[in-house]
C-alpha cells in the first residue's frame, strides 16, 4: 500500500468511526466512504497539497480492502503463506519425527 493510499485509508477509517457507521451492516458504505476519501484527496492533490494518485480506482479498491480488513489489503501475507505452505513436507524431516 502506498503512502497516499495509507493516508486516505486512515482518514476514511477515522471518519467511519466518528460517524458511527457499521461497515459490516452496510455493504455499500465502505465503497462510498472510500470513494469520497479518494475524491477529497485528489482534489487537494490538484492544488499541490499532496502527491497525486496514479490510479484512483485502484486506490479506492485498496482503501476499501484496508478499512474492511479484506485480504487484498495485505498481499504480502498471501505470498508468504503460499511460499511456506510446503513446510513440514520434507521426507527427511518426517522420517526424523518417527
Amino acid at each position: 500500500m502506498t503512502d497516499p493510499v495509507r493516508t486516505i485509508a486512515d482518514r476514511v477509517r477515522t471518519r467511519v468511526l466518528r460517524d458511527g457507521v457499521d461497515l459490516a451492516r452496510d455493504d455499500s458504505a465502505a465503497a462510498r466512504y472510500a470513494h469520497e476519501g479518494v475524491r477529497r484527496y485528489s482534489e487537494r492533490a490538484l492544488s499541490g497539497a499532496h502527491a497525486q494518485l496514479g490510479d484512483e480506482l485502484a486506490a479506492t479498491r485498496e482503501v476499501v480492502a484496508s478499512i474492511t480488513g479484506s485480504a487484498a489489503a495485505e498481499p504480502d501475507l498471501c505470498g508468504v503463506a503460499a511460499a511456506t505452505s510446503g513446510l513440514g513436507e520434507d521426507p527427511d524431516v518426517a522420517s526424523n519425527a518417527r
